[in-house]
């Protein structure tokens, strides 16, 4: 009884340990998912049985776990799972991007630039968008998403089958995913770059035409427009 207990928790170890390399990528990448978040054994926990909850096949199905030939399955894994990591983070590295380009520009972050090593780094901004994306991500689905994007990966590399996916889709697809990132990325630094040169161009004013902008006289200041 013992011994059939024990081949079988073998068994679950070696699901759950390919499902992991598969699932994890995703909750090291999503910032909502990320050890800022969740760390330490509950994250692995959660990360194991997400796994075996969309894992397709029995458990006693995969290999031995201390066996040769989890190797490349395990390399396979985690391959996928860094793409599949990557595809679903993008926005919020793009909000992240812009968000430290804000930053930059309005001089926040200025002294990264200038001195790296005692400068400061943390973009405030960026963090406040990557939040508002993981907020707006969430309320419209985004962990159904996130479980249909990983039930479907199954189903186009199946880990206890031959998985060699169509390289010119795929491409294709990235090479989409990158367009809308830059076309994100560039109206968002468009509209950011102007709010930041209305207060420029009022303070602008204001140094040419003092008699607009009187703060002596302690009444509020009348601009032409």
């Amino acid at each position: 009884m013992f011994y059939a207990l024990y081949f079988e928790i073998h068994h679950l170890v070696a699901s759950a340990a390919l499902g992991f390399a598969r699932v994890a990528p995703i909750f090291f990448f999503l910032p909502f998912l990320n050890s800022g978040v969740l760390s330490g054994a509950p994250r692995n926990a959660i990360i194991i049985l997400v796994a075996l909850g969309v894992w397709p096949h029995a458990l006693n199905e995969a290999p031995p776990f201390l066996s040769v030939a989890m190797i490349p399955l395990v390399l396979q894994e985690a391959a996928v799972g860094v793409m599949l990591g990557c595809l679903l983070s993008w926005p919020f590295w793009v909000m992240h991007a812009l968000g430290c380009i804000i930053d930059n520009q309005r001089g926040a972050t200025l002294s990264s630039s200038i001195d790296p090593a005692n400068g400061i780094d943390t973009s405030e901004m960026a963090n406040f968008l990557n939040m508002f994306a993981a907020v707006v991500y969430l309320q419209n689905g985004g962990l159904v998403t996130m479980v249909d994007v990983l039930n479907k990966s199954y189903q186009l590399c199946d880990p206890m089958n031959e998985c060699t996916p169509s390289l010119p889709p795929l491409l294709t697809f990235i090479n989409q995913v990158a367009q809308n990132a830059l076309v994100l990325a560039q109206s968002g630094g468009i509209s950011a770059v102007a709010v930041r040169s209305i207060p420029g161009f009022i303070v602008a004013l204001c140094s040419a035409n003092e008699r607009f902008c009187d703060f002596t006289d302690g009444k509020k200041a009348v601009l032409p427009f």
